[in-house]
């Protein structure tokens, strides 16, 4: 089975949430989830964006691009070079402390197994939306999307899978319990689905970019606290038929009716389309 797309993703931040549902104004709060998403015909191309990115530091860097590790003034441009690139990011943003004052009516309050898992859900379901209108404006074709995750240790990749493939047969039933903003079980398959660590893969990399780069925008007790890299990143983050990125390529959970962001970290959202 061929994919003629291939979502590349990676975290920024810590996604444990006994922490982050404990303490206010930490560096616990904030969770990332970010997706580098490209044609399948340009995967052997993230090799050499990669390389572009290190060669931006003078005197070298290992040969894995860690955006923690960037200096800080090389965030920035990188991230520029990153834009000029035909992909699209996505960010799901998850404001942990947040999720204290919410109780979903249909799965109660916040369990720590399910926390990585309902980001990922909510990732994927915001790049299966615009995957839908690609198909839609005769851009790609049909299929099922190739999805290479980031190694962490840890996490229980067999259960998060049992768990997609849960809300595959749920779709396919029209009995998803929770609403979705936008669900195709033809774009999902498990066999198209793999567990990677960042060093063997580019455009994982390129995904820590993403992810951490949005992290450090969100994330206003954090000393790295930049929200020009980020914003860096619009040309390629993705957006709507109306050109909205709002809920689309930059996502906060909660989301707006599920409870409300500190003023302090309203900044990067409001430059991508949020009103509060």
């Amino acid at each position: 089975m061929e994919s003629q797309i291939t979502v590349f993703i990676d975290e920024g931040g810590d996604p444990g949430v006994k922490d982050g549902l404990r303490f206010t104004d930490s560096r616990y709060e904030w969770f990332t989830l970010g997706a580098y998403v490209i044609r399948a015909e340009n995967d052997a191309g993230t090799v050499g964006t990669v390389g572009n990115i290190l060669d931006l530091i003078k005197g070298g860097q290992r040969p894995v691009l860690h955006y923690a590790q960037l200096p800080p003034m090389i965030r920035e441009p990188a991230c520029e070079y990153l834009a000029t690139i035909p992909a699209r990011a996505f960010c799901l943003l998850s404001h942990k402390t947040n999720l204290r004052e919410y109780t979903n009516p249909i799965l109660g309050q916040l369990k720590a197994g399910e926390y990585y898992n309902w980001c990922t859900r909510l990732l994927l379901e915001r790049v299966m939306c615009w995957y839908a209108d690609q198909i839609k404006a005769g851009a790609v074709k049909s299929g099922p999307l190739r999805v290479i995750f980031s190694e962490r240790g840890g996490h229980d990749y067999d259960h998060m899978f049992s768990y997609l493939e849960r809300l595959i047969d749920q779709a396919r039933t029209s009995g998803h319990k929770l609403r979705a903003k936008h669900f195709d079980p033809e774009m999902l398959n498990r066999s198209m689905w793999s567990i990677e660590p960042d060093e063997k893969l580019a455009g994982l990399q390129l995904a820590d970019v993403v992810a951490s780069a949005f992290y450090q925008a969100a994330n206003r007790q954090s000393p790295n606290w930049n929200v020009a890299p980020a914003l860096a990143l619009s040309p390629i983050v993705a957006t709507d038929i109306r050109g909205s990125a709002r809920d689309v390529g930059v996502t906060v959970w909660p989301l707006s009716h599920q409870g409300r962001l500190p003023e302090a970290s309203r900044v990067i959202f409001q430059k991508y389309g949020y009103r509060f």
